[in-house]
């Protein structure tokens, strides 16, 4: 996790935290070959003055590094070789850690400044698909295993740093993509890759679960693979920040994969490069599957999961992230996994790699392993080991297994369709005309499969009509049901889905009864009549506002529209 500070997509506000990170050496720039190309960074405006003063001219011709600047945000220029000193710096002199965003165009740098995308909404399932997750998510569940989580610290944090630009960052990445390589083993849906970027030599690493029905939806969940040390020397195990984030969504992989359930979404699994000096690797991905208009269902980040810092067992972020999409982890973790403790907090900045993925539109959730003020005081620096996390994973195993709910959640099991009912949902009482030939009823369901109502019946106070054999309601979908063919015909300019299934209804003060074929109520709706004051009048109809929402089984649930069949 990048440190607390002043980022440039804050739009400009002026963060303080009271934490220290300890002193800081600075040692010379990296410029690995001579080469120390141009980036562009966005910084927070209050700061800028003494970042400008830090770094010094940007060239001999003592060019201005301030480019551009909005939202109380500015975008400067910078050199490669300057981001590790820079950071260093922000520990120092401000006690925080990190405090810009790095990017590799003015043009990205721009858009970070400019973006205001509010919040990025939870997208609403279509029907059909809400089924399955559950079973699914109890039998994976006990299978999550904290010793191998803290196998894959103990790999990562292994090497003696996983710094973007050192080797033995680079080796880090290939040592990932092996072991989810490992994992895919026989699994011919399932790609494992290398994500490289032109501007450094880690490459990020991706494995795919391609999704049976719907692929090109996608549900992403990453950590960042690299670590960094501010506070002198060259060691940075980062066996919290973030191999622990690495070794729980590995494991949530292997779960899904060990188990063998088919999911109907694509499921990616990231580890980042380059997070610790501006989001770099995160930055990229995300714009380009931005250009690229992929459907992204969701986004979870999992940054330093495994030290326990605060009373909650789970802390969720609420900036930069989807306020619905976090609504509806809580709830995730309320329904699967009650004993944890849940609360609430925020970064106050673009904290970690959900950022990029939040400023291009998709809707983000960051759970988090304890309250801003309380994380791990030893990340950055050499003391970041699993030594200092007691040896143990039991943090890392309550993400794991609301990353695996989520994941599941979010991605849907193939296969299962969706227990649904049949509801009343509109009734045309009042046509025009004197029989009131145009009259109808529409009944809806709710589930992912078609229902079949041959011989369910429809009575009114007076009279009933039944359903003839084979009639089928169908999924998520609509049965329009007409006492006339003909005036219906001739009201709505289409035919009835089934005609003579309608009985004549009174305009005032009547009941409708749906029943199956066993006779039982299925649904009921009333009108003009005690607790049931709606009325419509000729050419309107009843309609349930909310076909597939709760069932309050009141007049609260229903609305006067113009009769529309569907």
């Amino acid at each position: 996790m990048r440190g607390r500070g002043h980022l440039a997509v804050v739009l400009g506000a002026a963060l303080t935290l009271s934490f220290a990170c300890g002193s800081t050496v600075v040692g010379e720039v990296d410029d690995e070959g001579g080469d120390d190309p141009t980036v562009w960074l966005t910084v927070g405006d209050p700061v800028v003055p003494a970042v400008d003063d830090f770094l010094g001219p940007f060239s001999d011709d003592g060019r201005s590094r301030v480019v551009d600047s909005a939202n109380g945000a500015s975008v400067l220029l910078a050199h490669e070789s300057e981001l590790k000193p820079l950071a260093a710096w922000f520990h120092d002199t401000f006690h925080r850690c990190g405090g810009f965003a790095t990017h590799e165009s003015l043009e990205a740098a721009v858009d970070a400044i400019t973006a205001q995308p509010g919040d990025t909404g939870q997208p609403d399932e279509p029907a059909g698909l809400l089924a399955g997750e559950p079973a699914a998510i109890k039998r994976m569940l006990p299978a999550i295993d904290k010793t191998r989580i803290l196998a894959t610290i103990m790999g990562l944090s292994s090497f003696s740093t996983r710094y973007y630009t050192s080797s033995t960052g680079v080796d880090a990445a290939n040592w990932l993509r092996d072991r989810w390589t490992q994992l895919a083993a026989g699994r011919s849906d399932v790609t494992v890759a290398l994500f490289p970027h032109a501007g450094w030599a880690q490459p990020s690493v991706m494995m795919t679960i391609r999704g049976q029905d719907l692929p090109d939806e996608y549900v992403v969940i990453g950590g960042h693979l690299d670590s960094i040390n501010v506070t002198g020397g060259t060691t940075a195990p980062g066996a919290d920040d973030d191999a622990s984030g690495v070794a729980t969504l590995t494991e949530v992989a292997r779960v899904i994969l060990a188990d063998g359930v088919k999911l109907r979404r694509s499921v990616v699994f990231i580890g980042y490069a380059a997070e610790e000096v501006g989001l770099r690797g995160s930055n990229e991905i995300a714009d380009q599957w931005a250009a690229e208009s992929r459907n992204v269902r969701g986004v979870m980040q999992l940054d330093m999961t495994d030290y326990k810092g605060s009373a909650a067992d789970i802390v969720l972020f609420t900036d930069y992230t989807s306020a619905t999409m976090t609504d509806a982890l809580q709830n995730l973790a309320g329904n699967y996994l009650p004993e944890l403790v849940i609360s609430r907090d925020a970064c106050g900045y673009a904290c970690s790699d959900h950022a990029p993925w939040f400023q291009n539109g998709f809707p983000t959730v960051l759970p988090f392993e304890s309250q801003m003020e309380e994380y791990n005081p030893n990340i950055h620096s050499s003391g970041d080991t699993l030594a200092f996390l007691g040896n143990s994973t039991d943090h890392a195993l309550k993400f794991a297994r609301l990353g695996l709910a989520w994941v599941v959640q979010q991605a849907r099991v193939f296969g299962t369709t969706a227990p649904g009912v049949v509801r009343i949902a509109q009734v045309a009482y009042d046509a025009p005309g004197v029989e009131g030939y145009g009259e109808f009823v529409e009944l809806y369901n709710t589930g992912g499969a078609a229902i079949d109502v041959g011989g369910w019946t429809l009575s009114d106070n007076l009279q009933s009509r039944t359903l003839r054999a084979g009639t089928q309601v169908p999924a998520g979908g609509w049965l329009t049901l007409a006492r006339n063919a003909d005036g219906f015909t001739a009201l709505y300019g289409q035919a009835p889905d089934l005609a003579r299934s309608v009985p004549p209804l009174a305009n005032t003060a009547d009941t409708l009864t749906l029943r199956n074929a066993s006779s039982t109520v299925v649904d009921q709706v009333s009108w003009e009549t005690t607790g049931w004051q709606i009325t419509a009048g000729p050419g309107q109809s009843i309609i349930r506002t909310s076909p597939g929402g709760a069932d309050s089984n009141t007049v609260s649930d229903w609305s006067v529209v113009t009769a529309d069949p569907h």
